[in-house]
């Protein structure tokens, strides 16, 4: 499994990236104003300006509005709205109103009742990824980890870890969502079986773009001929248009494994794709 359902924050996300360089308490954000005066802010506080009485951190992955706005951090305090002292949701600060909303809710507002941790923040502040357990969400797998939007002007939270008949990827974890500039797409790392070309080798993770207008989910790790890579995949981006890129090592581009394949080794193969 890539990650499994997270009940405290060592997502394995996180691990991979961080190595120990990232042990937040407090998420502070930096502004630095055109007269060159530096201005820290606290963040991780409730809508009333008081601390986060518990653990709070932000993603590597961006998690921060194009214009400043908006900041996203997940945290396990009991002061912020569905904080239960235990599991991490996902929550977005509007600095300029300092008002702290719950992202990682249902659709009838109830929070999370499963680790639902951050994935990032489109530019406009507008739409929030994250990832978890997030019992209780559209689609939420008590037995693996999937992924989901929060689109804040609409009030609706939707899975992104879907097949293209809608039903939630199921059989494995689906991690480390990223957004699209806009918001409309979403690029997740999955080892599921029922997504798009997926495999009956749940250890090998494949790379999504989730169209979220169109309700589409294409495979982005594959060949020029259609065929699924086969490797380790070591990172993903997505453009501002939705375009995808990835590294991978030991792609193998049979199509299935069978017993036999045929394999072709890259240290580091960069690819992109939409």
């Amino acid at each position: 499994m890539l990650g499994g359902p997270r009940t405290d924050h060592t997502s394995w996300t996180r691990r991979v990236a961080a190595a120990g360089s990232l042990a937040a308490v407090l998420a502070i954000v930096i502004a630095i104003a055109a007269s060159a005066a530096i201005n820290t802010r606290l963040v991780s506080r409730n809508s009333n300006g008081v601390s986060a009485n518990g653990s709070s951190q932000t993603s590597l992955d961006g998690d921060i509005s194009g214009n400043g706005r908006f900041v996203v951090f997940d945290s396990n305090a009991t002061n912020l709205f569905g904080g239960s002292g235990t599991y991490f949701l996902t929550y977005l600060r509007d600095i300029r109103t300092g008002k702290t909303m719950l992202m990682s809710k249902d659709n009838n507002g109830e929070p999370a009742t499963g680790a639902a941790v951050l994935g990032g923040i489109s530019a406009d502040g507008n739409v929030v990824t994250f990832e978890g357990s997030g019992t209780g969400l559209p689609g939420a797998d008590p037995d693996n980890t999937e992924a989901w939007i929060r689109d804040v002007s609409a009030g609706v939270t939707k899975l992104i870890s879907r097949a293209n008949n809608g039903d939630p990827a199921d059989g494995g974890d689906s991690v480390e969502p990223s957004l699209s500039a806009n918001g409309r797409f979403a690029v997740f790392v999955s080892e599921v079986t029922n997504l798009p070309s997926g495999g009956t080798h749940a250890a090998i993770p494949r790379i999504y773009v989730r169209d979220v207008k169109l309700g589409h989910t294409t495979l982005v790790s594959r060949t020029n001929d259609g065929s699924p890579a086969y490797g380790f995949m070591c990172g993903r981006s997505i453009s501002a248009d939705g375009s995808a890129s990835y590294s991978a090592r030991t792609i193998r581009t049979s199509r299935e494994r069978t017993g036999t394949t045929t394999s072709t080794s890259a240290t580091s193969t960069v690819a992109a794709r939409r």
